[in-house]
């Protein structure tokens, strides 16, 4: 019902705009050239709306067009960015409000901020006050986290320097400020060309509408005529949002609390050795009001610092240590090197920072080198002297051996005085056997870089005790000889018995035989 009632009026529309505007030809043509599909609104190129502007050309007033633009191809004049920038252009449907002077370029200003403050919440407050009382506005904030927020806030353009300097005032300390500069100059004429062709297009499909020869053209007509003023005001808005941003600078402000100290002991200072794990603990006393606790270690040799949140409570209940981290160093050339570490404690109580710093002496670990001695071969029972040797770089202290004889005795052990560089030892071995011995010499001592130690051995091989010998004839071995002998002739025959009593069958039976046949041989004689 409603759409038969809209085309009755565009209808009536049409047959009054007719019988008002007679038989324009210019306008006709334009009207078949729209509906042919040659001069549909495709924005937002200028040429396809030539046809337009030729069809109602004699419509607008021209002083709509600066007579100073160049000519297109087909012999009238197009906007250029001078007629933006000058204002030159306008006409009874278009008025352009130059907003600024044509010799000026329109700049987007930002400025970012991360400032130290005492109060976050008064730190908020003095920012929005600031704003509106330089002509700005408050645009957003967040504080949803205790001892931290952000505000963003707008201010005139031209009052921006004077507005950071007294934003630079409210804070402790500036951690960070970065400003930035977009020119917008030439997307703002580029965009001002474009709305005014769409204005002028605009003008024209409206006194084509009025002059719509029937409700199907006039539809036609209406539904391109929307399309363009949906582009106009999409531009119109970009427009005005960069006239507003370059207006009104936006200031974004990260407030962070300013910490309260805590104390925290990094332990003493320490000496080590390249590629030598040393490890790092420290003791803090945390404030009241505060539960979590994050702490990072920076070695001082440029490697990548450690972090953890591990902490734990001590018997004294003022005081937690953190959980030890252990780092190795890989080159002594730096010497010393400050190791540091930096503790941020958070809580309902806002923030809590403490850190401390330790020497870190990082040296090349002396090499002891050890020589056991050579093999030697004894006896059961008797005395051996073992000696060993080792060399004594510089740097070594609370120099000390162990003799490890390799029976499961007890080691010798002893100290030794300075300059002296061999160990000695005296064992005597209670069991032979077929194969030798292993004695081991460790040689110990503490250095800079921390414990030395080093080890050598020898090999001894241990006898059975000669026994009684005169005159070169020993007992024992000849009373060994015989013992041997009477023992193989023994088992010679022990073995002959055997084998008699294996045979013994055998030899009765052929005895048997034996003895048939010599009676049988008596009794034929």
């Amino acid at each position: 019902m409603i759409w038969i009632m809209l085309k009755a009026i565009l209808l009536l529309t049409l047959i009054v705009g007719v019988a008002c505007g007679g038989s324009d030809v210019q306008m006709d043509t334009a009207m078949e050239s729209i509906f042919e599909g040659r001069a549909l609104y495709e924005p937002p190129s200028p040429s396809n709306l030539e046809e337009i502007h030729r069809s109602v050309r004699s419509e607008i007033p021209a002083k709509s067009v600066n007579p100073e633009a160049p000519m297109n191809v087909s012999g009238s004049r197009t906007l250029g960015a001078s007629d933006v920038l000058s204002g030159s252009f306008v006409n009874d449907d278009v008025v352009f409000e130059a907003s600024m002077v044509s010799q000026e370029r329109l700049i987007v200003r930002n400025v970012n901020m991360t400032m130290v403050v005492e109060n976050i919440s008064a730190s908020l407050d003095k920012i929005t006050s600031l704003s509106q009382e330089i002509g700005g506005r408050f645009v957003s904030s967040d504080h949803s986290i205790k001892h931290l927020a952000f505000i963003a806030i707008r201010v005139p353009a031209n009052q921006l320097d004077a507005a950071v300097q007294r934003l630079r005032q409210m804070a402790v300390e500036i951690k960070s400020e970065v400003a930035d500069s977009l020119d917008v100059t030439d997307e703002y004429v580029d965009l001002r060309a474009q709305l005014d062709n769409l204005h002028v297009a605009e003008a024209a499909y409206i006194k084509l509408f009025d002059r719509a020869k029937d409700v199907e053209d006039a539809l036609e007509i209406q539904k391109t005529l929307t399309k363009v003023q949906e582009d106009i005001e999409r531009l119109e808005g970009r427009i005005k949002l960069l006239e507003e941003t370059a207006a009104f600078s936006l200031i974004g402000i990260t407030l962070e609390l300013n910490p309260a100290e805590m104390e925290v002991d990094a332990g003493e200072d320490k000496t080590t050795g390249v590629h030598e794990i040393s490890r790092f603990r420290a003791s803090f006393k945390p404030p009241s009001g505060f539960e979590n606790y994050v702490f990072t270690w920076d070695f001082g040799d440029g490697s990548h610092p450690i972090s953890s949140d591990r902490t734990a409570p001590t018997q004294d209940p003022d005081t937690r240590v953190t959980a030890t981290v252990t780092y190795v160093y890989t080159d002594e050339r730096d010497s010393p090197y400050f190791a540091e570490i930096k503790m941020i404690g958070t809580g309902d109580a806002g923030v809590v920072e403490g850190e401390d710093t330790i020497l870190v002496n990082v040296t090349r670990r002396p090499v002891i080198e050890v020589f056991a001695g050579k093999s030697i071969i004894t006896e059961e029972g008797k005395d051996v002297e073992l000696t060993g040797s080792f060399t004594r770089p510089d740097g070594l202290f609370d120099v000390s051996y162990r003799w490890d004889f390799g029976d499961g005795t007890a080691p010798a052990t002893g100290s030794l005085e300075g300059g002296v560089t061999n160990a000695v030892a005296i064992h005597a071995y209670s069991d032979h056997r077929p194969f030798p011995y292993t004695a081991t010499l460790i040689v110990k001592a503490q250095s800079d870089a921390g414990s030395v130690e080093s080890s050598g051995f020898v090999n001894i091989e241990v006898h059975e005790p000669a026994g009684w010998v005169v005159s070169g004839w020993s007992i024992g071995e000849h009373g060994k000889m015989a013992v041997r002998a009477l023992s193989a002739v023994g088992q010679g025959v022990a073995t002959v018995l055997i084998w008699i009593v294996i045979l013994l069958p055998i030899w009765v039976v052929v005895g048997s035989i034996g003895v048939v046949i010599f009676k049988r041989s008596r009794k034929r004689d």
